[in-house]
């Protein structure tokens, strides 16, 4: 049993960190509650070594429930394809996860020494069928810069594509 500063053990953060879990768990479907339970208890632990804990302003229970959320939201966020960005001066997660199997039919190979690159090809019509498959409705598009007449365009030209398809398959 390996003590910490204020005679803390791992035990008792284990133990916080798996409650934590167990009811922060639909918080973050793509996570199991073991998963939860690992990122937390590591978080914790560094929180609690670095001497971030201070027993006098409150229980080390109610320090980890307050402390430990935010870092799991950045990690929970940045492992799954979401980026913070900052637009008008206001912090928002954007979902920039590519949801096209198409995506090797769609890029350019360049070559750098050893590595291999893949640029996706950019178009409008891409980025508007990126964005709605990732849930994005119409007046969000507007926000992000995509006018109504280019989101028409786009779509025509999407299903015109899906059609193509429906009759080459």
């Amino acid at each position: 049993m390996n003590t910490l500063p204020n005679n803390i053990t791992q035990d008792q953060i284990a133990e916080i960190t798996l409650r934590w879990a167990r009811h922060s768990a639909p918080q973050y479907p793509r996570w199991e509650i073991n998963e939860l339970h690992n990122e937390a208890f590591v978080i914790a632990m560094y929180l609690v070594q670095e001497g971030r804990y201070d027993p006098d302003k409150g229980a080390l229970s109610t320090f980890l429930w307050n402390s430990v959320p935010l870092d799991i939201r950045h990690r929970y966020k940045r492992m799954h394809g979401e980026r913070r960005l900052t637009r008008d001066g206001k912090r928002e997660y954007i979902k920039v996860e590519i949801c096209d199997t198409a995506i090797c039919e769609n890029t350019e190979a360049s070559w750098d020494g050893n590595l291999q690159t893949l640029d996706p090809k950019s178009s409008t019509v891409s980025k508007w069928t990126s964005l709605r498959l990732a849930g994005y409705k119409p007046k969000e598009l507007c926000k992000l810069g995509f006018s109504y007449k280019e989101q028409e365009k786009a779509a025509e030209e999407f299903r015109n594509e899906q059609q193509r398809q429906r009759g080459e398959g």
